[in-house]
């Protein structure tokens, strides 16, 4: 069926609507698993059933990439420019699908597609209007005739962060763009359009997102199965609205390391924290960072630590919640904050003091409700934001630091809320990690000198190298291991 394309973007402009059932989801929010179809996963690195348009005064366009891609190998990256405010409308992109190819929504039919605004969009705001159309006899979309609905979604320099978004919504919540049928959505999927309408900015600014896995599901967003709360990955805690405070008897600050890293899930950068007291028992202050972030569909909440030796210290652990909508917690009676306390000495029980890096992961029914600083609430950790039908989302967690007199250091990475606990095997590598030898079963064929070995040896003039493989080997003994362990033991005797 041949299109109208000024049809098409008129009717893309008639209403602009912010939809309130919209899920626009931090990165990887756990939700209950539901049944989908895909409709464009750009696996097969081609954007070339994509067609592009150009705004008013402004245009831009796109293609497939494969160096961040939300799942699979490839995603389709796409860049707009224009006069900014001037521009207001900054161009756009559909598809229109092969009868034989058209996509049959399921019950209770959700619309998902994952979006990465990368951090140099320059522009201040601006909507992504979204347009589906329906095919009720098989020939293609008629105008006049079929359905179209929409659903548009507004973004600030707030959204401009580098993370993959889940934008999701039941189609029951787009509106209808009049242009034609009976004003429900109820053919197959035979186009899709996309437009960046709304810009605020200033000449010149621009948009650079990204887009993989558009999805139709039944009866709820998308799932996945982790929120990350923060990875750490920006070096930089202050400006990534991390704060510290002092306590009664002492205080202290955090910062970036780059050098003190977990084993997995580490990147670049952890944070550095440090606390003392002069030797006097009690509070010695905190820290933590204000993120609003909806956990829904999570129930534990997960965080690496290495914890130097020879320390005796309790992490009050807590999490604060926005019972009123209103993005805050707030020190009054409106909302809650759940506390549980994390015991860090050489004998645990959360975390060995001086046993390297561990991961700790706490069941979200193990927080107390905590009244001392946040007064009241509704009594229940509310995990939803507002716009997906909640109170509102987690808004913060901070650490406070209760010392039994010694000072207190440690290391924390990649803070995240799970669907399920997480574990991690020193032996294994978390279960994903391949063992080369474990020298259990023998050495390796070869020879070095009398031992049969398939390791080889090399050394300076007048020094000497022997490898043996004993069953008893100096104690400590490896990290999981027992006896009898066998190791690889090398004597050297330099001269």
């Amino acid at each position: 069926m041949q299109r109208s394309f000024s049809m098409l973007v008129r009717a893309i402009f008639a209403s602009v609507i912010l939809v309130a059932t919209v899920v626009v989801a931090t990165p990887s929010q756990a939700v209950p698993i539901a049944p989908g179809v895909i409709i464009d996963d750009f696996e097969d690195n081609d954007a070339g059933d994509w067609t592009f348009f150009d705004g008013n005064a402004a245009g831009g366009g796109g293609a497939t990439a494969g160096d961040r891609p939300k799942e699979g190998d490839f995603y389709l990256s796409t860049g707009w420019g224009g006069d900014g405010s001037a521009s207001g409308f900054y161009g756009g992109f559909f598809t229109n699908l092969a009868d034989d190819a058209q996509v049959t929504p399921p019950t209770d039919p959700w619309f998902n597609v994952w979006i990465y605004h990368q951090g140099d969009t320059t522009v201040d705001r601006y909507n992504l209007e979204l347009t589906l159309r329906e095919d009720t006899d098989g020939d293609g979309w008629t105008d006049g005739a079929e359905d179209s609905i929409g659903l548009d979604t507004g973004f600030t320099t707030t959204n401009f962060n580098d993370q993959w978004t889940l934008l999701s919504a039941p189609l029951s919540s787009f509106f209808n763009r009049n242009t034609g049928g009976n004003g429900t959505f109820d053919g197959a999927l035979d186009e899709i359009v996309i437009v960046f309408g709304g810009v605020e900015g200033a000449p010149g600014s621009v948009i650079e997102v990204d887009f993989d896995q558009m999805a139709f599901t039944s009866g709820g967003p998308a799932a996945f199965d982790e929120v990350l709360f923060d990875d750490m990955e920006h070096g930089d805690p202050a400006g990534a609205d991390w704060f510290s405070f002092n306590g009664a008897v002492g205080g202290g600050g955090l910062g970036p390391n780059s050098t003190d890293l977990p084993p997995v899930d580490g990147g670049s950068f952890s944070i550095e924290t440090g606390w003392g007291s002069g030797g006097t028992a009690g509070f010695y202050g905190g820290f933590g960072r204000n993120s609003a972030t909806d956990i829904s569909g999570t129930d534990h909440f997960n965080f690496w630590i290495n914890p130097d030796g020879d320390q005796d210290y309790t992490l009050e652990i807590n999490l604060q919640d926005d019972d009123t909508g209103d993005g805050v917690a707030s020190p009054t009676d409106d909302d809650d904050e759940f506390q549980f306390n994390c015991v860090v000495s050489a004998t645990g029980p959360c975390a060995v003091a001086g046993g390297g890096w561990q991961l700790v992961s706490i069941p979200m029914d193990d927080f107390s409700d905590d009244n001392s600083f946040l007064t009241g609430g509704n009594g229940l950790l509310d995990p939803t934001d507002v716009t997906s039908g909640g109170n509102g989302p987690l808004t913060g967690i901070a650490f406070a630091v209760i010392g039994t007199g010694t000072d207190v250091n440690f290391r924390t990475d990649n803070w995240t809320f799970t669907n399920g606990p997480v574990s991690y095997d020193p032996g294994t590598g978390g279960g994903d990690g391949v063992v080369v030898d474990d020298f259990e079963s023998g050495l390796p064929t070869g020879n070095d000198g009398e031992e049969p070995v398939g390791f080889y040896t090399f050394q300076g003039a007048g020094s000497t190298i022997d490898l043996s493989k004993p069953t008893t080997p100096p104690a400590p003994l490896p990290p999981e291991a027992t006896e009898p362990n066998s190791v690889l033991q090398l004597d050297i005797d330099s001269a």
